[in-house]
């Protein structure tokens, strides 16, 4: 299995010009010509009778940045012309919407809950100057003014949701050789990773099948408004011990993985469950030989299997539990994974698979995203390091062995 790190150090002029270097690059300019905006609503009104959408304890524990990501479209099929691609789309979301009306709505003053006021989301169109290779020849940042800022929504990259805003946006961009990039920002108050794809999965399917919605019933949403219950285990309940156990030559740390918890609450959520249901998975160190390799796995396996049949997120808050060590002087490690998420094949809009998705990029030093590679025989991890850790990173000879890394 192939291995690709796309390292971000936190000095991003650093990045530009380590870039520069090692593949001798010019700066590019990528020029968008024209950007408009529509509002696209649902169908159909959402039903007043519907209960109003409570946010969970464990979604009020985040701090709603949208969550951006791409996918890019080059040998477009058919099936659909350039002309009424947009109308298919737009077409398609509206639909959407309405199976999962929430992201419709509006957060309210308080944060606690989505009013159904069925105000849509922001569905911009840019066209861009450029080629769709000359754009994937290299990873840009958010904040080159040739990088993917550029291809998203305005204000939506890691951007916090404020309460008069969409919790969903969307950008359509044409690159001039006729490829396009489709960039959706979902706000993490109200689902994570997950709830996006699965959102993703149902708009393709519904954009490539627009007349076979009864097909489409295993892709549709379902909420969980709240979870009943006590606070969950512990998946690793060492920090306290930990504290009076570090000699002072290491720094203490902390791993923490998030974890998806559909397939392991109890009773099982479908896959398409809107929210953020997700754990830590957290394993403290506190000496040097608590980070080999072995041992780490070994924990992390561990604290997975103690999360399996946990009955509630509440009191599990993922931010909570890094505060806590924040204040416990740990230098936390943060890892999300979407491998084996729907994120290929599954986001056909009737002219192909994409030929790459990306997150555009991290919120945070210290930060891991892992997700599959077009191919499916890989793994691509964008990496947020500070810029020191990062020189020392990208010169280890034990990854370099077995992975390569694109910057």
């Amino acid at each position: 299995m192939e291995m690709h790190f796309y390292p971000i150090p936190c000095n991003r002029s650093y990045l530009l010009r380590n870039s520069m270097i090692r593949r001798g690059l010019t700066r590019r300019h990528l020029h968008v010509i024209s950007k408009s905006k529509t509002n696209i609503k649902p169908a159909s009104p959402t039903p007043l009778k519907l209960k109003p959408y409570i946010l969970p304890l464990h979604d009020l524990g985040l701090a709603g940045p949208y969550t951006p990501i791409i996918f890019f479209y080059s040998n477009l099929q058919p099936l659909a012309s350039k002309a009424i691609r947009p109308d298919l789309l737009k077409n398609s979301l509206s639909n959407t919407l309405s199976k999962y009306y929430p992201l419709a709505g509006k957060l309210s003053s308080s944060g606690s809950r989505v009013e159904y006021n069925d105000q849509g989301i922001d569905f911009f169109e840019a066209q861009v100057a450029c080629k769709l290779s000359e754009f994937l020849e290299k990873t840009p940042t958010k904040d080159e003014e040739d990088g993917y800022g550029h291809l998203c929504p305005p204000g939506t990259i890691w951007g916090k949701l404020l309460s008069s805003c969409n919790l969903m946006a969307v950008q359509l961009n044409h690159f001039s050789c006729g490829g396009i990039a489709i960039a959706v920002s979902l706000s993490h108050c109200i689902g994570d990773a997950l709830t996006l794809l699965s959102f993703l999965s149902y708009w393709a399917s519904l954009c490539l099948n627009p007349d076979k919605k009864e097909k489409l019933v295993h892709l549709s949403p379902t909420f969980v408004h709240e979870l009943q219950q006590s606070a969950p285990p512990s998946c690793n309940d060492d920090l306290t011990a930990s504290e009076f156990s570090n000699s002072g030559a290491y720094t203490k740390s902390v791993l923490m993985h998030s974890v998806n918890m559909r397939p392991l609450i109890d009773p099982t959520l479908p896959k398409t469950t809107v929210g953020n249901l997700i754990a830590s998975n957290h394993v403290p160190t506190t000496t040097m030989n608590e980070t080999r390799l072995s041992t780490l796995i070994a924990r992390m396996k561990k604290g997975k299997m103690q999360l399996k049949g946990t009955n509630s997120l509440v009191g599990k808050e993922n931010m909570a539990l890094v505060e806590k060590y924040a204040k416990t002087n740990h230098n936390l490690y943060l890892i999300s994974s979407i491998c084996n998420f729907p994120l290929y094949d599954e986001m056909d809009f009737g002219w192909g698979r994409p030929v790459k998705a990306a997150f555009v990029d991290i919120p945070m030093s210290n930060f891991a995203i892992m997700m599959d590679t077009p191919s499916g025989d890989g793994i691509n991890t964008i990496i947020g390091l500070e810029e020191q850790d990062m020189k020392n990173f990208l010169a280890d000879k034990d990854l370099l062995a077995y992975a390569s890394f694109l910057v």
